[in-house]
Protein backbone atom coordinates (compact mmCIF):
# COMPACT_ATOMS: atom_id res chain seq x y z
CA UNK A 1 0.00 0.00 0.00
CA UNK A 2 1.40 3.42 -1.01
CA UNK A 3 1.97 5.84 1.85
CA UNK A 4 0.51 9.35 1.32
CA UNK A 5 2.69 12.23 2.51
CA UNK A 6 2.35 15.99 2.68
CA UNK A 7 4.64 16.22 -0.35
CA UNK A 8 2.03 14.38 -2.42
CA UNK A 9 -0.58 16.97 -1.54
CA UNK A 10 1.80 19.83 -2.27
CA UNK A 11 2.63 18.28 -5.63
CA UNK A 12 -1.06 18.18 -6.58
CA UNK A 13 -1.57 21.78 -5.38
CA UNK A 14 1.49 22.89 -7.40
CA UNK A 15 0.12 21.24 -10.50
CA UNK A 16 -2.95 23.49 -10.26
CA UNK A 17 -1.05 26.60 -9.24
CA UNK A 18 -2.39 28.66 -12.13
CA UNK A 19 -5.97 27.79 -11.23
CA UNK A 20 -5.32 28.70 -7.59
CA UNK A 21 -3.61 31.95 -8.62
CA UNK A 22 -6.44 32.94 -10.96
CA UNK A 23 -9.04 32.15 -8.29
CA UNK A 24 -7.13 34.26 -5.75
CA UNK A 25 -6.85 37.20 -8.14
CA UNK A 26 -10.56 36.95 -8.91
CA UNK A 27 -11.27 36.93 -5.17
CA UNK A 28 -9.17 40.07 -4.68
CA UNK A 29 -10.99 41.84 -7.52
CA UNK A 30 -14.38 40.82 -6.16
CA UNK A 31 -13.38 41.97 -2.67
CA UNK A 32 -12.28 45.35 -4.02
CA UNK A 33 -15.49 45.80 -5.99
CA UNK A 34 -17.66 44.84 -3.03
CA UNK A 35 -15.80 47.09 -0.59
CA UNK A 36 -16.10 50.02 -3.00
CA UNK A 37 -19.70 49.38 -4.02
CA UNK A 38 -21.02 48.67 -0.53
CA UNK A 39 -22.31 51.71 1.32
CA UNK A 40 -20.51 52.22 4.63
CA UNK A 41 -22.37 51.69 7.90
CA UNK A 42 -21.80 53.77 11.00
CA UNK A 43 -21.79 52.38 14.53
CA UNK A 44 -22.29 54.41 17.71
CA UNK A 45 -22.21 53.10 21.28
CA UNK A 46 -23.63 54.30 24.60
CA UNK A 47 -23.52 52.61 28.01
CA UNK A 48 -25.89 52.87 30.97
CA UNK A 49 -25.36 51.58 34.51
CA UNK A 50 -28.70 50.05 35.48
CA UNK A 51 -28.21 50.48 39.21
CA UNK A 52 -28.17 47.91 41.99
CA UNK A 53 -31.32 47.32 44.00
CA UNK A 54 -30.86 46.23 47.63
CA UNK A 55 -32.99 44.95 50.46
CA UNK A 56 -33.64 46.91 53.66
CA UNK A 57 -30.56 45.20 55.10
CA UNK A 58 -28.46 46.36 52.15
CA UNK A 59 -28.19 42.96 50.46
CA UNK A 60 -28.04 43.25 46.63
CA UNK A 61 -31.03 41.80 44.80
CA UNK A 62 -31.92 41.49 41.15
CA UNK A 63 -34.83 42.99 39.25
CA UNK A 64 -35.83 42.57 35.59
CA UNK A 65 -33.90 45.77 34.86
CA UNK A 66 -30.73 44.75 36.73
CA UNK A 67 -30.43 41.08 35.76
CA UNK A 68 -27.92 40.88 32.87
CA UNK A 69 -29.84 37.99 31.31
CA UNK A 70 -33.25 39.64 31.40
CA UNK A 71 -32.38 43.34 31.13
CA UNK A 72 -31.79 43.43 27.33
CA UNK A 73 -35.20 41.82 26.84
CA UNK A 74 -36.96 44.04 29.36
CA UNK A 75 -35.50 47.18 27.79
CA UNK A 76 -36.33 46.14 24.22
CA UNK A 77 -39.90 47.39 24.50
CA UNK A 78 -42.17 49.00 21.94
CA UNK A 79 -42.65 52.01 24.22
CA UNK A 80 -38.92 52.75 24.32
CA UNK A 81 -38.55 52.14 20.57
CA UNK A 82 -41.37 54.59 19.79
CA UNK A 83 -39.94 57.28 22.07
CA UNK A 84 -36.47 56.82 20.54
CA UNK A 85 -37.95 57.00 17.03
CA UNK A 86 -39.64 60.29 17.90
CA UNK A 87 -36.47 61.71 19.44
CA UNK A 88 -34.25 60.68 16.50
CA UNK A 89 -36.92 61.56 13.90
CA UNK A 90 -36.88 58.10 12.30
CA UNK A 91 -39.32 55.22 12.04
CA UNK A 92 -39.63 52.61 14.83
CA UNK A 93 -38.60 49.93 12.33
CA UNK A 94 -35.35 51.76 11.65
CA UNK A 95 -34.66 51.92 15.38
CA UNK A 96 -35.25 48.19 15.79
CA UNK A 97 -32.96 47.31 12.89
CA UNK A 98 -30.26 49.67 14.18
CA UNK A 99 -30.11 48.89 17.92
CA UNK A 100 -28.50 45.94 19.68
CA UNK A 101 -28.59 45.65 23.48
CA UNK A 102 -25.97 43.61 25.33
CA UNK A 103 -25.09 43.15 29.00
CA UNK A 104 -22.04 41.30 30.37
CA UNK A 105 -22.66 38.11 32.30
CA UNK A 106 -19.96 36.95 34.70
CA UNK A 107 -19.89 33.20 35.28
CA UNK A 108 -19.12 31.68 38.65
CA UNK A 109 -20.58 34.56 40.70
CA UNK A 110 -23.64 34.91 42.88
CA UNK A 111 -25.44 36.69 40.07
CA UNK A 112 -25.98 39.97 41.91
CA UNK A 113 -23.26 42.07 40.30
CA UNK A 114 -24.24 45.52 38.99
CA UNK A 115 -25.27 45.46 35.34
CA UNK A 116 -24.05 47.76 32.58
CA UNK A 117 -25.99 47.64 29.33
CA UNK A 118 -24.30 48.54 26.05
CA UNK A 119 -26.45 50.15 23.38
CA UNK A 120 -25.01 49.73 19.90
CA UNK A 121 -26.62 51.61 17.04
CA UNK A 122 -25.72 50.86 13.40
CA UNK A 123 -27.11 52.98 10.58
CA UNK A 124 -26.22 54.16 7.09
CA UNK A 125 -26.24 57.75 8.37
CA UNK A 126 -23.56 58.82 10.83
CA UNK A 127 -25.65 61.43 12.66
CA UNK A 128 -28.64 59.10 12.88
CA UNK A 129 -26.54 56.33 14.42
CA UNK A 130 -25.35 58.71 17.14
CA UNK A 131 -28.85 60.14 17.70
CA UNK A 132 -30.44 56.70 18.06
CA UNK A 133 -27.77 55.44 20.49
CA UNK A 134 -28.06 58.51 22.73
CA UNK A 135 -31.85 58.64 22.62
CA UNK A 136 -32.06 54.97 23.54
CA UNK A 137 -29.63 55.51 26.41
CA UNK A 138 -31.72 58.44 27.69
CA UNK A 139 -34.92 56.40 27.60
CA UNK A 140 -33.32 53.38 29.25
CA UNK A 141 -32.00 55.63 32.02
CA UNK A 142 -35.44 57.20 32.48
CA UNK A 143 -37.17 53.82 32.77
CA UNK A 144 -34.71 52.22 35.19
CA UNK A 145 -34.54 55.41 37.29
CA UNK A 146 -38.28 55.40 37.95
CA UNK A 147 -38.04 52.62 40.54
CA UNK A 148 -35.00 54.19 42.18
CA UNK A 149 -36.78 57.52 42.61
CA UNK A 150 -39.35 55.79 44.81
CA UNK A 151 -36.56 54.17 46.84
CA UNK A 152 -34.81 57.52 47.22
CA UNK A 153 -37.98 59.10 48.56
CA UNK A 154 -37.90 56.57 51.40
CA UNK A 155 -34.27 57.44 52.20
CA UNK A 156 -35.07 61.15 52.06
CA UNK A 157 -38.04 60.63 54.39
CA UNK A 158 -35.84 58.85 56.92
CA UNK A 159 -33.27 61.66 56.81
CA UNK A 160 -36.00 64.29 57.24
CA UNK A 161 -37.61 62.39 60.11
CA UNK A 162 -34.32 62.02 61.98
CA UNK A 163 -33.63 65.71 61.36
CA UNK A 164 -36.96 66.71 62.91
CA UNK A 165 -36.20 64.48 65.88
CA UNK A 166 -32.85 66.23 66.38
CA UNK A 167 -34.51 69.66 66.21
CA UNK A 168 -37.19 68.63 68.70
CA UNK A 169 -34.69 67.23 71.20
CA UNK A 170 -32.39 70.24 70.76
CA UNK A 171 -35.30 72.55 71.57
CA UNK A 172 -36.22 70.42 74.60
CA UNK A 173 -32.63 70.53 75.91
CA UNK A 174 -32.54 74.30 75.47
CA UNK A 175 -35.85 74.68 77.34
CA UNK A 176 -34.62 72.49 80.22
CA UNK A 177 -31.38 74.48 80.52
CA UNK A 178 -33.39 77.68 80.75
CA UNK A 179 -35.59 76.21 83.47
CA UNK A 180 -32.56 74.84 85.32
CA UNK A 181 -30.99 78.29 85.54
CA UNK A 182 -33.96 79.67 87.47
CA UNK A 183 -35.14 76.52 89.29
CA UNK A 184 -35.31 76.14 93.01
CA UNK A 185 -32.92 73.64 94.66
CA UNK A 186 -35.75 71.14 95.01
CA UNK A 187 -36.65 71.32 91.29
CA UNK A 188 -33.09 71.56 90.00
CA UNK A 189 -32.31 67.90 90.62
CA UNK A 190 -35.36 66.70 88.67
CA UNK A 191 -34.73 69.13 85.83
CA UNK A 192 -31.08 68.05 85.67
CA UNK A 193 -32.14 64.40 85.32
CA UNK A 194 -34.54 65.34 82.53
CA UNK A 195 -31.82 67.41 80.84
CA UNK A 196 -29.34 64.53 80.97
CA UNK A 197 -31.91 62.23 79.41
CA UNK A 198 -32.69 64.78 76.67
CA UNK A 199 -28.99 65.26 75.91
CA UNK A 200 -28.48 61.49 75.60
CA UNK A 201 -31.48 61.17 73.32
CA UNK A 202 -30.16 64.09 71.28
CA UNK A 203 -26.82 62.35 70.78
CA UNK A 204 -28.58 59.17 69.69
CA UNK A 205 -30.80 61.13 67.30
CA UNK A 206 -27.79 62.89 65.78
CA UNK A 207 -26.10 59.52 65.24
CA UNK A 208 -29.27 58.21 63.61
CA UNK A 209 -29.41 61.27 61.37
CA UNK A 210 -25.78 60.76 60.33
CA UNK A 211 -26.44 57.07 59.59
CA UNK A 212 -29.47 57.91 57.44
CA UNK A 213 -27.47 60.51 55.50
CA UNK A 214 -24.76 57.91 54.86
CA UNK A 215 -27.39 55.48 53.58
CA UNK A 216 -28.74 58.15 51.24
CA UNK A 217 -25.27 58.92 49.86
CA UNK A 218 -24.56 55.20 49.45
CA UNK A 219 -27.81 54.79 47.55
CA UNK A 220 -26.88 57.62 45.20
CA UNK A 221 -23.47 56.07 44.59
CA UNK A 222 -24.45 52.40 44.29
CA UNK A 223 -28.16 51.99 43.69
CA UNK A 224 -28.79 54.97 41.41
CA UNK A 225 -28.73 54.26 37.64
CA UNK A 226 -26.55 56.58 35.60
CA UNK A 227 -25.34 57.15 32.06
CA UNK A 228 -21.72 56.02 31.85
CA UNK A 229 -20.91 57.06 28.29
CA UNK A 230 -22.82 58.78 25.51
CA UNK A 231 -22.04 58.44 21.82
CA UNK A 232 -20.04 61.41 20.56
CA UNK A 233 -19.20 60.01 17.12
CA UNK A 234 -19.78 56.89 15.05
CA UNK A 235 -17.15 54.57 13.59
CA UNK A 236 -17.43 53.64 9.92
CA UNK A 237 -17.29 50.19 8.38
CA UNK A 238 -15.70 51.80 5.31
CA UNK A 239 -12.36 52.64 6.89
CA UNK A 240 -9.20 51.51 5.11
CA UNK A 241 -8.30 48.71 7.59
CA UNK A 242 -11.79 47.25 7.36
CA UNK A 243 -11.76 47.43 3.55
CA UNK A 244 -8.39 45.66 3.49
CA UNK A 245 -9.75 43.05 5.88
CA UNK A 246 -12.70 42.39 3.55
CA UNK A 247 -10.39 42.09 0.52
CA UNK A 248 -8.03 39.69 2.31
CA UNK A 249 -10.96 37.58 3.46
CA UNK A 250 -12.34 37.39 -0.08
CA UNK A 251 -8.88 36.41 -1.40
CA UNK A 252 -8.49 33.64 1.21
CA UNK A 253 -11.93 32.23 0.41
CA UNK A 254 -11.17 32.28 -3.32
CA UNK A 255 -7.79 30.61 -2.75
CA UNK A 256 -9.44 27.86 -0.71
CA UNK A 257 -11.97 27.30 -3.49
CA UNK A 258 -9.13 27.18 -6.04
CA UNK A 259 -7.28 24.55 -3.98
CA UNK A 260 -10.46 22.52 -3.61
CA UNK A 261 -11.12 22.72 -7.37
CA UNK A 262 -7.53 21.60 -8.04
CA UNK A 263 -7.90 18.49 -5.91
CA UNK A 264 -11.23 17.70 -7.55
CA UNK A 265 -9.68 18.16 -11.01
CA UNK A 266 -6.37 16.42 -10.37
CA UNK A 267 -7.63 13.93 -7.80
CA UNK A 268 -6.43 13.70 -4.19
CA UNK A 269 -3.35 11.59 -3.33
CA UNK A 270 -5.39 9.60 -0.80
CA UNK A 271 -7.95 8.62 -3.42
CA UNK A 272 -5.18 7.66 -5.85
CA UNK A 273 -3.48 5.52 -3.19
CA UNK A 274 -6.77 3.79 -2.41
CA UNK A 275 -7.35 3.04 -6.10
CA UNK A 276 -3.81 1.71 -6.44
CA UNK A 277 -4.29 -0.53 -3.40
CA UNK A 278 -7.49 -2.05 -4.80
CA UNK A 279 -5.75 -2.63 -8.15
Amino acid sequence: MNEVTLRDYLRVAWSGRWLILIATVVGIVVGILLSVARSPEYTATARVYLGQATTVAGVPVQTPFTNPTVAPLALDSDQIVRRVADAADVTPGRVRSAVTLTAPRVTGTAGNLPTVITITSTDANRATAVAIANAYADNVLADVSAAYRETRKVYEGQVARSGREVESLLAEATRLRTRLASASPGQAELIQLALNSAVQQLEDARQEQADQEVLLRKADQVEAPQALTKAERASSSGTAPKRVQSIVLAALIAMALGILATFVWRGSPAARAADAGRA
